[in-house]
């Protein structure tokens, strides 16, 4: 791992072992869960690698909720605003 990694929380490196998203997937079952107990929009933000762009993009088509990406300020996109409606 790089040097800027070192104060990353282990789980956030290695939490999956196919793709790397299964944390975040888990956390999405788990709120459409809580959205059938509410009905405020639900919104949270995620990170993910500089190189997994397409794989957050194609995970995110799977749930019926609004998704917007965005980059950093150096221009790499790597979050994602998911509004559950």
């Amino acid at each position: 791992m790089s040097v800027d990694t070192r104060f990353e929380p282990k789980i956030a490196l290695f939490g999956g072992k196919v793709h790397g998203f299964e944390l975040y997937e888990q956390l999405f079952l788990q709120l459409l869960e809580l959205k059938k107990c509410t009905l405020q929009t639900i919104t949270i933000i995620i990170e993910f690698g500089f190189d997994q762009n397409q794989i957050a993009k194609d995970i995110l088509s799977q749930y019926p909720w609004d998704s917007e990406f965005f980059s950093d300020y150096s221009g790499i996109e790597r979050f994602a605003q998911v509004d559950i409606k």
